[in-house]
C-alpha cells in the first residue's frame, strides 16, 4: 500500500523536498502567528500611531507594509532588514556585494521572480545536496519556497532583503533598467559561498546598528509604548553569526511574521473602534524624507490632532459628534 508523504514534505519528481531552516521553523513552531506590524511594535522599532499611519498610507497607495514604513521614514531600510534577519536567524542580502551571473538568473523565470518577489543569488552544495541562495522579502512564504525548489531543482536557502532592494535588483537584472547595484569590489556569484553571505551579513548588521544609533541620538525625546521589551533597543544589541550560518543571540520569540498587504490591514489599535482601520478615506501622500537621516517622529498630540482633523475634513465625523463623545467620557 502506498504511503503518504510525511507532513511538511512534498514529492517533486520522486524526491522529497529538502527542508530549509525557514521551512522547518514555519512548519514546526507552535507560536501564534504575528503580523509584521505587530512584531515591529513589540520590538519598539515603531509605535502604534506610526503603524496606523503606515497602514493608512498602504490602504491608499498600496504596496507592502515594510516598503511603506521605509518610504514614510518611520524605519530605516537596513534597520528593518537587520531586524528580520535577526528574527528569522537568516543572513541579510547586500546586493552591492554580489554580481549575479546569467546562469543563476536563468534558474527561475522573470515572471516567477516577480510573482514571489525574489532574486536568485548563487548556487552551492551542502552534504551532497545542491541549493540556490535566494533573496526574499518574505521568507515565510512556504508556497513560494515549494515553487522555487520545483523550478530550480535545488533546495532553496532564503536570505532576507527589503522590498525596495529586491525591486531595484529585479529591474536591473531582468529588465535592464537602473544602475548596477554592485560596488567595485563585489564578488561574482560564481565565486560566492554561503559563508561569504554570512560574512557580509555581519557587516550589514554592524552598519544597521550604527545607523540606528545615529537616528537615536537625533530623537532622544521620542517616546515608546510602555510594553516595549526592555532587552531590545532597536538593533542596539550585538548580533553575531555562528559557524552554522544562523544568527546567534537572537530573540526567543519564535512567532511567525505574516507579510503582505491584506493581512496587515486588520491590525486595530488597542481600545479603538476598527471602523477607521477599514475606511480611512483618501489622504495626501507624505513628503519624501531627507535621504541623509530619518525624520523625527511627530508627537502623540500632533498625530491625534492630525487624525481628528482628517476625520472631520472627510466627513467621517462632525465636530459636534466629537464634542458629545468627549463630554460623555
Amino acid at each position: 500500500m502506498d504511503r503518504k508523504p510525511a507532513r511538511g514534505h512534498r514529492l517533486c519528481g520522486g524526491r522529497p523536498a529538502h527542508q530549509t531552516p525557514a521551512r522547518e521553523y514555519l512548519v514546526t513552531t507552535k507560536k501564534p502567528r504575528k503580523r509584521l506590524g505587530e512584531l515591529l511594535v513589540d520590538a519598539g522599532l515603531i509605535d502604534d500611531y506610526q503603524l496606523r499611519s503606515a497602514l493608512s498610507h498602504q490602504q491608499q497607495w498600496g504596496g507592502r507594509l515594510g516598503k511603506n514604513l521605509i518610504e514614510l521614514g518611520l524605519v530605516g531600510e537596513r534597520e528593518l532588514v537587520a531586524f528580520l534577519a535577526k528574527h528569522f536567524r537568516l543572513p541579510a542580502v547586500d546586493f552591492s556585494r554580489i554580481q549575479i551571473t546569467p546562469d543563476v538568473l536563468r534558474s527561475i523565470s522573470p515572471e516567477l521572480a516577480r510573482k514571489h518577489h525574489v532574486v536568485p543569488l548563487f548556487f552551492g552544495e551542502e552534504d551532497g545536496k545542491k541549493f540556490v541562495a535566494m533573496a526574499m522579502s518574505n521568507p515565510t512564504d512556504l508556497q513560494a519556497l515549494d515553487e522555487l525548489e520545483f523550478a530550480t531543482g535545488r533546495k532553496v536557502r532564503p536570505a532576507v532583503s527589503s522590498d525596495i532592494a529586491i525591486e531595484q535588483a529585479l529591474a536591473y537584472y531582468y529588465e535592464n533598467q537602473g544602475a548596477s547595484p554592485w560596488r567595485h569590489d563585489a564578488k561574482s556569484s560564481a565565486d560566492m559561498s554561503y559563508s561569504d553571505l554570512i560574512a557580509t551579513t555581519r557587516e550589514y548588521l554592524k552598519a544597521a546598528r550604527a545607523a540606528r544609533g545615529q537616528a537615536g541620538e537625533a530623537t532622544e525625546t521620542r517616546t515608546r509604548p510602555a510594553e516595549t521589551p526592555p532587552e531590545f533597543a532597536g538593533a542596539q544589541r550585538t548580533i553575531d553569526m555562528d559557524d552554522g550560518g544562523t544568527l546567534a543571540g537572537a530573540d526567543e520569540d519564535d512567532s511567525i511574521v505574516v507579510f503582505g498587504a491584506a493581512g496587515e490591514k486588520k491590525i486595530p489599535l488597542q481600545g479603538e473602534d476598527t471602523g477607521f482601520a477599514t475606511d480611512p478615506g483618501p489622504i495626501s501622500p507624505p513628503a519624501a524624507p531627507a535621504p541623509s537621516a530619518r525624520p523625527s517622529a511627530p508627537s502623540t498630540d500632533d498625530v491625534l490632532r492630525a487624525l481628528i482633523g482628517l476625520l472631520i475634513d472627510k466627513g467621517i465625523i462632525t465636530r459636534e459628534e466629537l464634542r458629545q463623545r468627549l463630554r460623555s467620557n
